[in-house]
């Protein structure tokens, strides 16, 4: 009964040593973000720490698109989308999580968007579109999803309708 055991465990220890030897491919992305991108996904690990959770890889927070067709990938940081374990959403302002987005120009990354809220994006246009998913809050006290959508040109978002995630 111990050798399938001992062998299972071997089999198990391989694979684990395997998955070791393999770079991830998140860290070396992290390495890749721009400057302001990557202090506001070290600020999230940072308050999840501080709140005594366990911060997970920073990266599933973040998603590159080339959202105003430059064919350079611009960053989005959705803080709704990082796990803090332990401690959910405690990395989030009072108010809510923050999506941002920046965007390049030549080499040069700036906020260009920041809402409450998460988001999509639409890939069936060119260049794609970015939907917010915000909390819309009424008159009557009740709260409803709005989906707008954006579209980004020269450094500047501009509203385009409303977007379907």
């Amino acid at each position: 009964m111990r050798a399938p055991a001992l062998a299972l465990s071997a089999a198990l220890w391989a694979l684990l040593l395997a998955a070791l030897a393999v770079p991830a491919p998140a860290a070396a992305s992290f390495n890749d973000l721009p400057d302001i991108a990557r202090r506001q996904a070290l600020a999230m690990v940072e308050a999840c720490t501080a709140a005594r959770g366990t911060p997970t890889d920073p990266m599933t927070a973040v998603e590159r698109v080339d959202l105003d067709g430059d064919g350079v990938p611009d960053v989005i940081v959705d803080e709704n989308r990082f796990d803090c374990r332990g401690r959910p959403s405690m990395h989030c302002d009072p108010v809510g999580c923050r999506t941002t987005v920046f965007l390049s120009n030549r080499g040069r990354w700036r906020l260009s968007f920041d809402v409450i809220g998460s988001y999509c994006i639409e890939h069936d246009r060119n260049p794609p579109r970015f939907v917010t998913i915000q909390r819309n809050f009424l008159a009557d006290g009740s709260q409803g999803i709005l989906n707008a959508r954006y579209r980004f040109e020269r450094g500047l978002y501009f509203p385009d309708g409303r977007g379907r995630c």
